[in-house]
């Protein structure tokens, strides 16, 4: 009897041991860093990696609590090292394109434009990034991902979406009413900020004409039928402060932006409450930093529109 009990303490001992050995570095693997093969450091992770025709980016991640944690995130990392060098070679490429397409057409492309389009390209041409390789330095628990997009690929999104850009409301036109607090000059501002990204998406612009007041809201009242296929947009500031500053030299003024565009009967754009502000100095009068808020408040809205406008066009 001792015997048997004595060969069962040994034969659960042994398959104890045996889970524990089998079983354990599975289940902290991630916490020993060896959830990749021990390989010796890759050329690329000292060197860079490089082959024509190709743009590559390099993402490290340090140790994390989960091993897939620690993937995303070295993937993570080399995805946006490739969207800046990707974001430079088409904003350069964009502004070249759109300089020579303004000549022609009449239109202007600003900073911001250029910005919209790149940003668009960028994140279409990294669905197309391949991740070419991953090396876990085991000593140091860091994981280094290396991720490669084609120039082809960058190039044809770039152009698409550049052409896409071009051909955007090219049969459509603006008209613009104002309503606020802002003064004469504030509104005008606006404005004149306003028409520059809508002719930058290439749209034209209307003289406003009181009599089609109504159609921002309701396109359905029979003079907005004269014109047809036109954006209609009102906008408006509204003053919610001054501050002074305690030497009572310098001070700002604050405002709220208003702006919504219908095309159709359809809100294409839409901006309520939309804090802006113009800082002063001694120099400065109210009517300046009325124009610093005016510049403020549409550059706050400035890339949203943009992609308002791209999106709207069926």
């Amino acid at each position: 009897m001792t015997q048997t009990i004595n060969m069962q303490r040994v034969t659960t001992t042994a398959l104890l041991f045996f889970t524990i050995v089998v079983f354990f570095p599975f289940s902290a693997s991630a916490g020993m860093c060896n959830f990749l093969p021990e390989e010796p450091a890759p050329k690329w992770v000292a060197d860079g990696w490089s082959m024509p025709g190709y743009y590559a980016g390099v993402g490290i991640s340090e140790k994390k609590k989960r091993a897939e944690e620690q993937i995303e995130a070295s993937k993570l990392d080399a995805l946006n090292s490739i969207s800046m060098r990707i974001s430079v070679t088409v904003s350069s490429s964009v502004k070249d394109t759109m300089t020579s397409s303004s000549s022609s057409t009449g239109t202007s492309m600003t900073e911001q434009d250029v910005e919209a389009v790149t940003e668009t390209s960028v994140q279409q041409t990294l669905r197309d990034v391949e991740i070419k390789d991953q090396w876990l330095d085991r000593k140091n628990c860091r994981l280094w991902t290396l991720a490669v997009v084609s120039e082809e690929s960058v190039e044809a999104v770039r152009k698409e979406t550049a052409e896409k850009l071009k051909k955007k409301f090219t049969s459509k036109s603006a008209m613009l009413f104002a309503a606020g607090e802002g003064s004469a000059g504030m509104n005008d501002r606006v404005r004149g900020n306003i028409e520059k990204v809508l002719i930058g998406t290439g749209v034209g612009m209307r003289k406003t004409d009181d009599k089609y007041t109504d159609c921002v809201a309701d396109v359905k009242k029979p003079i907005c039928a004269e014109l047809p296929d036109t954006i209609f947009g009102k906008y408006g500031v509204k003053l919610t402060g001054d501050k002074v500053s305690s030497n009572g030299k310098k001070k700002a003024r604050f405002y709220t932006f208003d702006l919504e565009l219908t095309l159709n009967g359809i809100t294409i754009s839409s901006f309520r409450g939309t804090k802006c502000r113009g800082v002063g100095s001694v120099d400065k009068t109210d009517d300046a930093m009325d124009l610093i808020s005016a510049d403020a408040c549409v550059k706050k809205i400035e890339k949203k529109l943009i992609k308002d406008m791209q999106g709207s066009e069926k």
